[in-house]
């Protein structure tokens, strides 16, 4: 149950980077125009690492000794 919270609270995470990514781009100053420049590769980072982290952890669970039903 711990690791379904940290892959929740890991993709909640990501997706409140990425509202704030989208603000970014949207806005008129000088700080939003180089995040917004930038903004499609810092996405797909933050995109990446909680869906890396959510298949390499229950790919590591399918190693680990279960109880019997």
């Amino acid at each position: 149950m711990e690791l379904f919270a940290s892959t929740v609270i890991l993709f909640i995470i990501a997706s409140v980077i990425q509202t704030g990514l989208i603000y970014l781009q949207q806005a008129s100053s000088r700080l939003s125009k180089w995040w917004g420049s930038r903004a499609f590769f810092f996405y797909k980072i933050i995109t990446l690492i909680p869906w890396v982290a959510f298949v390499l952890s229950y790919v590591v669970l399918q190693f680990e000794a279960h109880p019997p039903l």
